[in-house]
């Protein structure tokens, strides 16, 4: 019994790091160039979503040690910076480490890391660009990679941030400021709208929910993502297929479109939806698991689409806690049985120094 006990918190303990780790952000998947349609399919979906007041998006990953970010340009979709902001300075190697991981492939391997070369770089560093005793890497491209550094008191060299950006800086991105989904007036410029603000908070939970790439199987473009509702005996897998808009026709001076064509709008033109019914048992052309709806619990731990191996990893903990409690109860009932045999023992046993009676 204890040896299988054991076997079982050993297998729960390497299946939860094994989950951990597909769960949590790898930064060796992390460089530039990369556009945010590269990232909803490689990164992890465990990020919080931020909109900054330049009109920019920012995705952070809270890790063991550090908060790692990435902002892109929601005009081009491209990466515009990754950062890894250390919760507490990190000796110089690790930072470096870190560095060189994100940076893979853009530096020469005897490139080293220089200071600012004088006052007044340093000057500008500080604030134009918001980087703090700085050390510069030289890339190969116009992507730029700092590392910041602070001095303990006993002069040891500790990492606060290492940042990559696509390239040169032309502001302080350390400073522009969140803007909630909610909120009535907006930082964002006379360019910016709160319908845009809505949209670019709602684009980025649509995206959340892309999933994520693996090495047997390739996922749809975003328009031809399926939504998969069971019912029944058979199995609805509906595809939404995008429908090229046609060009916006002219206006007159009189303020209705030219061109009889203009009067009746091209038909499906706010997109094509399919519905294909498979019996269950049917091969379908859509790659999917067809599991049953999660419950909401699963979806408050970060499981919004379980797989087989979820439903196992919930059986074996549970099997644990099962044989958790009847232990227990099996420790409990033979503490009262001891008890009650003790008492018995204690009871019949003759009293010392009582007179026997004579023969």
């Amino acid at each position: 019994m204890m040896t299988l006990f054991r076997f079982l918190v050993l297998l729960l303990g390497t299946v939860t790091m094994s989950v951990e780790s597909l769960w949590a952000l790898e930064i060796n998947k992390l460089h530039l160039p990369m556009t945010r349609d590269e990232a909803d399919s490689t990164l992890s979906k465990d990020y919080e979503i931020m909109v900054l007041n330049d009109g920019s998006v920012r995705r952070s990953w809270k890790l063991e040690d550090k908060t790692v970010f990435v902002d892109f340009n929601t005009q081009t979709n491209e990466a515009i910076l990754i950062a890894i902001v250390y919760d507490k300075p990190v000796p110089r190697k690790k930072g470096e480490a870190d560095a060189h991981t994100i940076a893979a492939g853009k530096y020469d391997q005897d490139a080293g890391w220089d200071p600012a070369k004088d006052a007044e770089s340093r000057e500008m560093l500080r604030n134009t660009f918001g980087l703090e005793n700085a050390l510069r890497k030289k890339l190969k491209d116009k992507s730029m990679l700092f590392m910041e550094t602070k001095e303990t008191k006993t002069r040891k060299v500790r990492v606060i941030r290492v940042s990559l950006f696509s390239r040169m800086p032309s502001t302080n991105r350390w400073a522009l400021k969140p803007v909630s989904k909610d909120a009535e007036t907006t930082a964002l410029g006379n360019q910016w709208s709160s319908e845009h603000l809505t949209a670019l908070y709602n684009d980025e939970e649509r995206r959340r929910e892309l999933p994520l790439k693996t090495d047997d199987t390739v996922s749809p473009p975003a328009e031809q993502q399926p939504s998969i509702t069971p019912s029944g005996s058979k199995v609805t897998v509906s595809v939404h297929r995008s429908v090229p808009q046609p060009p916006a026709p002219e206006r007159t001076a009189m303020g209705r479109a030219s061109g009889s064509s203009a009067a009746t709008p091209p038909a499906n033109q706010s997109g094509e939806k399919v519905r294909i019914k498979l019996d269950k048992g049917q091969e379908g052309s859509v790659n999917a698991t067809f599991l049953v709806e999660p419950p909401d619990w699963l979806k408050k731990v970060g499981i919004k689409n379980p797989e087989w191996w979820h439903y196992i990893v919930l059986g074996i903990a549970a099997l644990l806690l099962l044989i958790t409690v009847l232990r227990s109860i099996s420790h409990s009932m033979s503490a009262a049985s001891g008890r009650k045999n003790f008492e018995k023992v204690v009871a019949q046993a003759p009293l010392r120094g009582s007179i026997r009676p004579r023969k």
